[in-house]
C-alpha cells in the first residue's frame, strides 16, 4: 500500500481541505465531527495540545493496543509524528509533532473549533 493510499485511509477528512466549500448543513457538521473522532485525529490533537506525550498517555486515550500501534505507525510513516525513545528503566517513548504534523493539526483544530456552537 503506497503512502498516499495510507494517508487517505488514516485521514478520511483530507478532502475537506482541498477546496473552499459553501456553509455546511447541520447534518454535514455531524459527519465531519464524527470524522474528527478517528483515532489518528485524536492522537494528533492530543499531541498538539500538550506538545509531547508519553506512550502511556496515548494508551489512556485509545484503549486498543492494536489500534494505537497501527495509528502511531501510520502517523510516523507519514511524517506527522516523531518518536523520542529515552533509555531508562523502563524504556520511555515520547511522541511529538513534526513541522508537517503541526501544520496539519492546526488545520484540524481550526476545523474542529469552527464546528463548535457559539
Amino acid at each position: 500500500m503506497d503512502s498516499i493510499h495510507r494517508a487517505r485511509l488514516a485521514f478520511p477528512c483530507y478532502r475537506f481541505f482541498s477546496d473552499p466549500a459553501p456553509p455546511l448543513s447541520v447534518r454535514e457538521d455531524v459527519k465531519i465531527w464524527a470524522l474528527l473522532q478517528s483515532p489518528c485525529i485524536k492522537i494528533l490533537l492530543l499531541v498538539y495540545s500538550k506538545g509531547e506525550v508519553r506512550h502511556s498517555e496515548l494508551e489512556s486515550l485509545i484503549r486498543s493496543r492494536g489500534t494505537l500501534s497501527s495509528n502511531l505507525n501510520d502517523l510516523l510513516d507519514e511524517g506527522l509524528l516523531k518518536r523520542n525513545i529515552i533509555a531508562s528503566r523502563p524504556i520511555q517513548s515520547n511522541y511529538s509533532l513534526t513541522e508537517r504534523g503541526k501544520a496539519v493539526t492546526k488545520i484540524l483544530t481550526d476545523l474542529k473549533n469552527s464546528l463548535r456552537p457559539t
